[in-house]
């Protein structure tokens, strides 16, 4: 009756590390997520508001400046599937880019949509380049919600 006792015993001690491991895991990659969605929002931040003392105007979205710094965010410790979905992101911003549609009312993050300013003409370009990158964003936010992570839409 002991041996069953000890065995019934190291079995649930198994199961309690097994479950401790995977919840530990599972926050670690919550919070790889996270700092990766943080920073792209300080990335937007930097690129499209105004200076702290106000005495120049709104910048002007640096495209370039952008897509560099999507492509040196870091994804160390992020699961795969937020690495595919961030990267497919990218992609979709790159080409955008390439295309010369890429503005700043193109750029999603959670910061909402940054708008362009209204004294700038609307950029002629074609409505698939806008789908594919809010449908590739759509895509980062779908998977960064199966890890626990939402994104909060500030405007």
């Amino acid at each position: 009756m002991s041996t069953r006792r000890y065995i019934i015993s190291s079995v649930a001690i198994i199961a309690l590390l097994a479950t401790g491991f995977f919840l530990a895991v599972r926050f670690a990659e919550s919070k790889s997520i996270i700092n990766v969605l943080n920073k792209h929002s300080q990335l937007v931040k930097s690129l499209t508001q105004r200076p702290a003392d106000k005495t120049m105007p709104q910048r002007k979205f640096d495209a370039h400046k952008y897509i560099n710094g999507l492509t040196q965010m870091h994804m160390s410790f992020c699961p795969k599937r937020f690495e595919a979905a961030w990267l497919g992101y990218v992609q979709a911003t790159e080409r955008a880019f390439d295309q010369r549609t890429i503005r700043g009312e193109l750029v999603v993050g959670m910061m909402g949509v940054a708008t362009k300013s209204p004294s700038s003409p609307p950029p002629a370009k074609p409505p698939e380049a806008r789908d594919e990158v809010e449908s590739a964003w759509q895509n980062v936010e779908r998977v960064a919600l199966a890890y626990d992570v939402r994104i909060i839409h500030q405007s």
